[in-house]
This record gives structure tokens, C-alpha cells and sequence, in this order.
């Protein structure tokens, strides 16, 4: 994957769709590829939370205790971000459900982006807002 096909693919996730092209090529020039083959972990429950992933290829699969149905994310999707700012353990498990390449950044990559966009910042909330019902187990919402 070249460094134009991965910015085209920044731009089609929720985080980075505002930025233009020469940001997006910077961003995309710090992302590493990884490569999980299927069934392999990426991350789980009660690790440290270092990296962002964008799912290039693939499916993920997202899973903790309180989950009843795993949730199974696609390309174009991303995880991850909620440890980098909370700076809490992982609180779900990330497995490779099929062979998975992903962009990944670090959470000083992540930092540096967000102070020079301020936009990613709110694209952040607005990923987290749209994720919460996985995060949050339907027998602890609170009804109103």
C-alpha cells in the first residue's frame, strides 16, 4: 500500500475525513502497517494502551465480559483511541477475526496530529459518542 493509498483511506475514516490531502499524506507517512494473521491478538483486557489502529483489510473482532454479542469491526474502522486518553488499561479484547492489516499510530503521534488539527480532537468525541453503546453493557444504562 502506498503512501497516497493510505491517505485515500484516512480521509474515508470518522477521524481524519475533515483534513486535506497534505495533512492526511503526513499522517498516513507516520503510520505503521501491521499484519495480524486470523485468531491472532492484538490487544486485551487489563494491557497498557499505547497505539490507534484504522483496520485497512480484514475484520476485528472486540470482546469483554459484560459484552453479550462480540462486536466485529471492517475496513475503514478504528480502535483503540479511548486508552491513549484516559491513560486506564484496555478494557476490551481486539482479535484478528481474519487476516487484518491496519494503520497504526502511537499516542504521540496521535498527540502531535491533534495539536496541529484541532479537528481531529472533536473527531475523537465524535468516534467515542457513535461507540459507546459497545462499551457500555445494557444492564448498567441508566433509563430516564
Amino acid at each position: 500500500m502506498n503512501l497516497i493509498d493510505r491517505a485515500f483511506l484516512l480521509k474515508k475514516t470518522i477521524i481524519f475525513h475533515s483534513l486535506d490531502m497534505d495533512l492526511l499524506l503526513g499522517i498516513a507517512d507516520k503510520a505503521e502497517i501491521m499484519i495480524f494473521k486470523p485468531g491472532a491478538n492484538i490487544f486485551s483486557i487489563g494491557q497498557r494502551g499505547f497505539s490507534f489502529y484504522i483496520i485497512v483489510e480484514g475484520h476485528v473482532i472486540i470482546s469483554y465480559d459484560k459484552l453479550e454479542t462480540p462486536i466485529k469491526l471492517k475496513s475503514k474502522d478504528c480502535f483503540g483511541e479511548e486508552s491513549l486518553f484516559n491513560n486506564k488499561l484496555r478494557e476490551y479484547n481486539a482479535c484478528a477475526n481474519t487476516q487484518a492489516r491496519m494503520l497504526v499510530l502511537s499516542k504521540g503521534q496521535i498527540l502531535n496530529i491533534i495539536e496541529e488539527c484541532p479537528s481531529v480532537a472533536l473527531s475523537f468525541l465524535e468516534l467515542y459518542s457513535k461507540q459507546i453503546e459497545f462499551r457500555l453493557p445494557l444492564s448498567t444504562r441508566i433509563q430516564i
